[in-house]
């Protein structure tokens, strides 16, 4: 959790590709920047490799995809999950069961590193987070780190509130760089002397998005 550009989603973007690199997880991420829901459709799609198909084309993509041979769902199941890709409303409850078998089988025995960023931003994705941590190991244990960035300024949903307090749940809250922390920043990154890093660490008050982003 944070302020906006106090360098959450870059910590969790290095930590999803660092897992990836080295093997040790399957890494995924949906955004809800853009919205409640379609970060969480996007990153479903890129999951199944439906990319925009929809109707009858979808449910066949999903047939041969998870069904045959040997895939996590049934082919009603599939038919569903179709339906839930297009559905105005995300239905916690039937896409957790579903993801929760998606992810076990293309995990393929690796943990899973599921990164949800503005999460403060859905209600859905919230619950959704709640319902793999509260159900994910129903069917033998389940490696999956859900991570889950939060802005501080915004108006943050009470479930993802409660997703803090959750058993399960560990809680981290980023500060803002120190003017020396920010000016060694400065100067690494645009190769500054130290009067004009020192400088601008000043006016940046911590925020590394600030730095990046000259």
């Amino acid at each position: 959790r944070g302020t906006g550009g106090i360098g959450k989603s870059r910590l969790a973007r290095w930590l999803l590709e660092r897992a990836e690199e080295l093997g040790a997880a399957l890494g995924l991420s949906a955004s809800f920047a853009s919205g409640p829901r379609g970060g969480f459709e996007s990153m479903l799609r890129r999951l199944v490799l439906s990319g925009d198909l929809t109707g009858d084309a979808l449910r066949d993509r999903l047939t041969r995809r998870l069904v045959e041979p040997g895939g996590p769902l049934r082919a009603d199941e599939a038919a569903r999950l179709a339906e839930l890709l297009e559905a105005a409303d995300l239905e916690v409850e039937q896409m957790g069961n579903l993801l929760t078998r998606l992810l076990r089988h293309e995990a393929g025995g690796r943990a899973v590193v599921l990164w949800l960023d503005d999460l403060q931003a859905s209600i859905d994705g919230a619950a959704l987070a709640q319902h793999l941590l509260d159900h994910g190991a129903k069917d033998g244990p389940f490696p999956v780190l859900v991570l889950a960035t939060l802005r501080d300024d915004g108006d943050a949903t009470p479930i993802a509130d409660e997703l803090a307090h959750h058993p399960a749940t560990v809680s981290h809250r980023l500060q803002a760089l120190s003017e020396p922390e920010s000016a060694t920043l400065m100067r690494s990154l645009l190769g500054l002397d130290r009067g004009l890093a020192d400088r601008l660490a000043h006016r940046t008050h911590g925020h590394p998005l600030f730095a990046i982003q000259l």
